[in-house]
């Protein structure tokens, strides 16, 4: 899997070259998890750091410009991505995206962006999407929870007020139709209300910036709620993605589940890494027990994580994957985890063959032991096990080396069997020695 670290503005781009890229190399979806550089003051002044491959240090942000910091993760342990929301659809409150893009101004030849032009509601009406969802806000929320639209600073302004308010109201959009509401949704956090410029005198008309992407004609936004107690007592969902996929993994039967107890689930879990959104963590730890509150998280995780070990940091944006339909994708105000069991795990690298990858393993060897065991490789059942039973014997190869290879072989089964024979005709010749 991977582990994303970007910055406010590239993260659906930098998933779009990381699925592309699986695809090539691997030919399938890699689950990446993640989070978004953010800044203790929402000032804009986010940043990323990495020590890259070559060795050298890199910040990207402010005045370092733009990038994306891509951490590649071979566990040597089953890993299990998780991704949920601690929100409640209002699904009266529905509507399909009809124009958006990158600034204020409408471009039919952008069909994508974090601004929202237009909506069209459910009686068919085209309205403007930041009239409407203050709209929603004050009919189904609160009344003036929502600040009014203002008028826009510049291409790149965004509303600490809105950001705060919208907290407890963001819009999601449906990644798919028939699942899990806590799973299924991919959460936007409304970033500002904004007038167009020949609306600043009538005040009529006001579009809607959001810290995730939509697409013209495709989309359709809901209004979610959460109250206070949500941000912490819907994390029971988490828990319950991790237990799914778990037993799936075991391929056991509900009798067998780690849901059954406490001591189950700690059994086949290692430790975590986790981002909980800034926005929702802002949230809980607001008012006079903030920091009571914040206890209270750190203890509802650790018991969902059957006290484990985990670390977590607290992002603008969270990266993560959606098992119902194998896709990575880009949200606000969500939980992403990567879990890691005490289950081995063992992936071979498809690009090259499997004697390649053991290479370094072989030249530990003497040059005859290596052209034994190159054969062996290559040929799997078919190679001379008369010859590899006379290194094995000096203890060169033992029995598990054996058993750890099988599951690698072409053909599995006949070379367990290749090899059983050959122990079993050298405890004939050296019944002292079997």
């Amino acid at each position: 899997c991977i582990w994303l670290t970007g910055l406010p503005g590239n993260e659906e781009k930098s998933l779009e070259c990381l699925y592309e890229w699986g695809h090539q190399r691997f030919n399938r979806t890699i689950p990446v998890i993640g989070g978004t550089g953010a800044d203790a003051t929402i000032g804009g002044k986010w940043r990323t750091y990495c020590r890259a491959i070559d060795g050298n240090d890199y910040i990207f942000g402010q005045e370092h410009g733009q990038g994306v910091v891509v951490t590649l993760v071979a566990a040597s342990v089953k890993v299990f991505p998780c991704f949920m929301h601690p929100f409640t659809p209002i699904t009266e409150c529905t509507a399909k995206v009809v124009s958006c893009g990158s600034t204020e101004e409408k471009d039919p030849n952008e069909t994508t962006g974090r601004v929202i032009h237009t909506l069209r509601d459910t009686d068919g009406n085209e309205v403007a999407a930041g009239t409407l969802y203050h709209k929603w806000c004050e009919d189904m929320i609160q009344k003036k929870l929502m600040p009014t639209p203002t008028v826009a600073e510049g291409p790149g302004a965004f509303s600490p007020a809105v950001l705060a308010a919208s907290t407890a109201c963001p819009l999601g959009v449906a990644v798919a139709r028939d699942g899990d509401d806590a799973y299924d949704y991919r959460m936007m956090h409304p970033s500002g209300i904004y007038w167009y410029k020949d609306q600043e005198q009538k005040q009529e008309s006001a579009y809607l910036k959001n810290f995730a992407s939509v697409e013209t004609g495709k989309t359709d936004v809901v209004l979610f709620k959460a109250r206070r107690g949500d941000l912490l007592h819907r994390l029971s969902k988490l828990k319950e993605q991790l237990v799914i996929q778990i037993d799936q993994a075991s391929g056991g039967s509900s009798l067998e589940s780690v849901a059954l107890s406490p001591d189950a689930l700690r059994a086949r879990v290692s430790g975590v890494l986790m981002v909980y959104c800034a926005g929702c963590m802002m949230a809980i730890s607001s008012g006079k027990d903030g920091a009571e509150q914040m206890r209270r998280l750190t203890v509802t995780l650790s018991n969902y994580f059957a006290g484990r070990p985990f670390m977590a940091y607290h992002p603008f944006g969270e990266q993560g994957f959606f098992p119902s339909k194998q896709v990575n994708g880009h949200s606000n105000l969500m939980f992403s985890a990567l879990v890691f069991s005490k289950d081995p795990a063992f992936e071979v690298d498809e690009t090259r063959s499997f004697a390649e990858m053991l290479s370094q393993v072989i030249t530990m060897y003497d040059e005859a032991e290596q052209a034994v065991l190159r054969q062996l490789l290559v040929r799997g059942e078919n190679a001379d096990f008369d010859l590899l039973s006379h290194i094995t014997r000096a203890g060169m190869v033992t029995p598990e080396l054996l058993k750890t290879l099988t599951p690698c072989a072409g053909r599995p089964i006949p070379f367990a069997l290749s090899s059983a024979q050959m122990f079993h005709l050298m405890a004939r010749k050296f019944p002292l020695k079997a």
